[in-house]
């Protein structure tokens, strides 16, 4: 038995900390999750309710505020004066629009009314009724309702709210004898003013605020309240009988017993939780009544499953701690009696199963130093690793990277260190193909070059280690374009060659490759074949230039199918855009700008790909491009297609398309709904492009052109017709009275009606 725990004394010792990990934790869990949990779940409860509470509160003053902002409106609002709205039939008419657009603005309103108090008529969003027939025969109210609304139409004193339940519309609802309850809103006009001309009363479903609070307490069968400063009930989740009411308006008025607007109170023999909130808007109050004992046995529930889950997870990792221990020392038991019964084993002397294996192992790893020294010779998988470690910026240290230069035979003996890519214009081929040159590149004390393998296979990456960092400048260019004429011979390719800043650490070798890569993006502006270095590059404030005025000139130039000025314009664009100095990604921008005004062409035109003479072109080309020389060829390729065709079509179509716009504005002046938008659509070709063909074709614009038909109308109308001067003006395809006799005044130097009298006088003296 003593020689069984010896051997197992480590098996014995894992055992016992496993359990103490295991159930130390999870009694001091479950000490804490006791003391914590029910406060913790009632403050999370009654937080919850608090927030839906006041956010209900919140979004109702918004909606409230809203109806101010509308009356407010209303008593601005010229088209709703008791002057104005007395007028004509066409004044009360506007007046039934403009409430419409009010009432249609916010969907918090069931229906908007305005009643002027020296106005028998009474409007609304949905038309107009007379005073006695709103009261009595198109809205039944209570008694006590209709008389207070009475009061209110008639001498409104400020803003007065009330319920109005069981409403009947008509007499019925809908079809069926269901009454609706509102919540009658109505305001002085103006509001806050001492002379008083009417009154704005809204309807509101008293359904839109249920909604808000339907579910704050759902999953607790409590109950929601809304009272108004009168402590009139606005509306509630649950229907309230009268008693509960009266005992619900003493509740609103109380202080909470403690801090959060809580309170603790016994109702109908039955323990509650109240919350309470008040609107600083409108002294309106927002309750919730919670039955304890609802929440109380979640609280409950919630904690008994905690404590089973405990139980069952310490019962569960008690298991689990014994199988995996005996599970993981199965391996050490037959690893002892595997170096036991090898003869060539020594006898340690130890009967404790971890001592005796440790030793074991150093014996093994003394016995094993020349398979330590063989995997030492593979120097060059360290010297890659260390190089592409340098790149990315993964060495943390200098203790990792003396070490790490040791183990890979690398010396970096010079003070200055920067990185070159070489890249082709642009190319699939792999440039890691082409070997390393036979010519000697290094120079002794001067430069020394490391090829890093393991990159981008289209790239080629250096580490320059040099002597110093402005006196060699040529010397170190010299050697960069060496290396670079010896790849190009290689690969066959045109290739460019991005240079990092020079650094005086081998922290910031990772700095000066990402400066190389930004160096070699600028061929773009600078051109391929090039040697660019970060420190010429001037990423300064951009220029002051835009390509589009020329743009618009390369448009104009395909579109009439001239070759040659496109050719130029596309020339002119591309040197001057090569020699800004902006950002790259402006020139980039710049660059797409190019390809959209070609494609652009071809949308307003409604060319077809199909019918270009060369046939569908590789558009994908248009977005394949390195530098600005290889897009303007790109460009070019398909934009002398595209002149070609314009060439060929467009011209002959010239005068054909001139008259079909003519008479397509000829035929739907009068229309009111008249738009240049469907013009193009029906023609087939884009309203821009439209309008730039009319006014270079005939020196107005085409609003011009439709302006002078309509008012030709008018006048030849207004001079020779008994018709109403509304009727002439809707007749001619205008719509707004009053914006047309501004837009005549500025043109005629009068009104329309002076204007048809003095032709009648010349007239009649002819």
């Amino acid at each position: 038995m003593k020689e069984l725990l010896i051997r197992n004394k480590t098996f014995f010792k894992y055992l016992l900390s496993y359990l103490l990990l295991l159930i130390l934790p999870l009694a001091v869990m479950s000490y804490l999750i006791f003391k914590n949990i029910v406060v913790e779940m009632e403050r999370q409860i009654v937080t919850s309710n608090m927030q839906m509470l006041t956010q209900v509160r919140n979004t109702l003053d918004k909606k409230l505020a809203n109806l101010d902002r509308i009356a407010v409106e209303l008593s601005l609002n010229p088209q709703l004066t008791p002057y104005q709205v007395s007028q004509s039939s066409y004044s009360q008419y506007q007046a039934y629009l403009e409430l419409k657009k009010y009432a249609n603005s916010d969907g918090f309103i069931y229906q908007l009314f305005l009643s002027m108090s020296k106005d028998p008529v009474i409007f609304s969003s949905a038309g107009n009724y007379s005073r006695d027939e709103f009261l009595n025969q198109a809205f039944t109210f209570s008694r006590s309702v209709q008389n207070q609304l009475a009061e209110a139409l008639q001498s409104p004193a400020g803003r007065w709210v009330t319920p109005a339940p069981n409403v009947m519309i008509n007499g019925t609802m809908n079809g069926t004898n269901a009454a609706k309850n509102f919540i009658l809103i109505a305001y002085p006009l103006p509001p806050d003013k001492n002379y008083v001309y009417g009154t704005a009363l809204f309807f509101v479903a008293e359904s839109e605020i249920k909604a808000m609070i339907f579910d704050i307490l759902a999953d607790y069968g409590g109950t929601t309240v809304i009272l108004n400063q009168q402590g009139e009930l606005i509306a509630s989740s649950r229907e309230i009988d009268g008693d509960d009411l009266a005992s619900i308006r003493n509740l609103s008025v109380m202080q909470p017993d403690h801090a959060g607007n809580t309170a603790n109170l016994v109702y109908d023999n039955k323990a509650y939780i109240a919350n309470i909130v008040h609107s600083g808007f409108n002294d309106w109050s927002y309750l919730t009544l919670v039955p304890k004992d609802k929440y109380l046995q979640e609280v409950l529930s919630i904690k008994r499953s905690v404590y089973e889950g405990i139980a069952i997870v310490m019962v569960a990792g008690i298991l689990a701690a014994i199988s995996f221990l005996l599970l993981n020392y199965v391996p050490i038991r037959k690893l002892r009696n595997i170096l036991e019964s090898n003869e060539a084993s020594p006898s340690y002397g130890y009967k404790d199963d971890v001592s005796f294996i440790r030793h074991a192992i150093l014996n093994v790893a003394q016995s094993n130093q020349e398979l330590v020294d063989r995997i030492g010779q593979h120097k060059q998988y360290v010297r890659s690793h260390l190089l592409l470690m340098l790149l990315r910026g993964h060495i943390a240290d200098e203790h990792e990277w003396r070490f790490l230069l040791k183990e890979s035979d690398l010396h970096f003996t010079l003070p200055y260190f920067l990185v070159v890519i070489i890249a082709a214009d642009p190319s699939k081929k792999a440039l890691m193909e082409v070997p390393d040159p036979e010519i000697k590149w290094n120079r002794p004390g001067k430069l020394d070059i490391y090829r890093v393998e393991g990159l981008d296979d289209r790239k080629v990456v250096y580490i320059l280690n040099i002597v110093s960092d402005t006196s060699h400048k040529s010397f170190i260019e010299s050697g960069i374009a060496e290396i670079k004429s010896y790849m190009e011979a290689q690969s066959g390719l045109k290739l460019s060659a991005g240079v990092g800043n020079v650094y005086d650490s081998w922290h910031d070798i990772s700095k000066s490759m990402v400066e190389a890569s930004s160096a070699l993006d600028y061929r773009l502006l600078r051109g391929g074949g090039r040697m660019i270095h970060y420190a010429d590059i001037a990423e300064s404030t951009p220029s002051n230039w835009q390509p589009y005025e020329k743009l618009q000139m390369m448009s104009v130039s395909i579109e009439s199918g001239n070759v040659q000025q496109m050719e130029a314009i596309l020339t002119e664009i591309t040197e001057t855009l090569s020699r800004q100095n902006i950002p790259l990604y402006m020139a980039r921008y710049y660059c797409f700008e190019i390809i959209n005004t070609l494609m652009k062409v071809v949308r307003d035109l409604n060319i077809r790909w199909e019918h270009l003479p060369g046939g569908i072109p590789d558009l994908t080309k248009l977005a394949q491009f390195e530098t600005v020389e290889q897009l303007k060829a790109n460009v070019y390729e398909i934009g002398i297609n595209i002149c070609q065709y314009t060439s060929r079509t467009i011209g002959n179509a010239d005068r054909d398309l001139l008259e079909e716009i003519k008479a397509h504005i000829d035929s739907k002046f009068r229309d009111q709904n008249f738009n240049f938008s469907d013009m193009a659509e029906a023609i087939g070709m884009s309203s821009s492009y439209l309008s730039r063909y009319f006014r270079d074709k005939t020196g107005l614009t085409m609003m011009d052109y439709l302006t002078e038909l309509r008012m030709k109308e008018v006048c030849e109308q207004l001079a020779h017709s008994d018709k109403l001067i509304k009727d002439v003006i809707h007749d001619a395809g205008y719509f707004d009275i009053a914006s047309f006799n501004k837009k005549f005044k500025k043109l005629f130097g009068t009104s329309p009606s002076n204007y048809r009298k003095l032709r009648r006088i010349i007239r009649h003296e002819s």
